[in-house]
């Protein structure tokens, strides 16, 4: 299993399986404009004699509509091409993507925080994700698909406080020895964006995070769970990213 390098937006961050091609992983993180989704989204660091070309995303996510109500489940598409390039109609199993635009940059996405709706036509339960790009500019038109992971919860932590003293055990349903997915495990301080992220962990259950690893970590912190598969698609010079995930979270206090 080859590891990754993740990207952020806003305070959410994440993590992905090989098919096609072969990568590398610096196990860092970065923040770039890159992700503008709001949702956690993994980034290849490097394919050798290849440039970054896009992210082709679809992330199944919570997202709370009405203060103080549980959250609603929502799945979104999202995309972004070289450095903010268009790429003429974007759709994921038939549904289009908007383009949005801003400081000479532009990305493609289905999701609305003002207006919030979920992506039809696309499952999480091991069903394919159909890309479709007409192509753009440097941007060439292709199709490529992915296999998307299928359901879990979020067994532990929940909400309330944690002693860190001993670590901090996560554990999820549907985890097993040999599973094709991979998991992200993210813990970051609300209070001033502290992260840590523990990526290309295998889907067996389980992970436990060190109180070495969680020292610079005290007070509210979101844990973030990713569950994620991905494929690549590549011309002479360039790869594109595929990826489906599903995003389980929880706020906690570290002490």
């Amino acid at each position: 299993m080859k590891k990754l390098l993740t990207q952020a937006s806003c305070l959410l961050f994440a993590g992905l399986i090989f098919s096609c091609s072969s990568a590398t992983d610096s196990g860092d993180s970065s923040s770039d404009k890159t992700n503008q989704s709001g949702q956690p989204i993994p980034s290849i660091n490097n394919i050798e004699g290849l440039e970054f070309g896009g992210i082709l995303s679809t992330i199944l996510f919570e997202f709370e509509t009405v203060p103080n109500f549980p959250p609603v489940q929502f799945a979104m598409g999202y995309a972004w091409f070289g450095n903010g390039e268009k790429a003429g109609d974007v759709a994921v199993n038939q549904q289009p993507l908007s383009a949005e635009s801003s400081s000479g940059s532009t990305w493609y996405t289905s999701f609305s925080q003002t207006s919030p709706s979920t992506l039809s036509n696309v499952s999480f339960n091991g069903s394919k994700h159909i890309w479709g790009v007409t192509g753009d500019g440097d941007v060439p038109a292709f199709d490529v698909e992915v296999t998307s992971p299928t359901g879990f919860s979020l067994l532990a932590p929940s909400t309330g406080e944690i002693d860190k003293s001993n670590g901090i055990a996560i554990s999820w349903t549907g985890g097993y020895a040999g599973a094709t997915d991979s998991m992200l495990v993210i813990v970051v301080d609300l209070s001033n964006s502290k992260t840590v992220i523990k990526q290309g962990l295998p889907n067996n259950g389980f992970y436990t995070l060190s109180a070495e690893e969680l020292s610079d970590i005290s007070g509210e912190a979101m844990i973030q769970i990713v569950k994620y598969r991905y494929n690549i698609y590549t011309t002479d010079n360039k790869f594109y990213q595929a990826i489906a995930e599903i995003v389980k979270q929880v706020t906690v206090t570290i002490n």
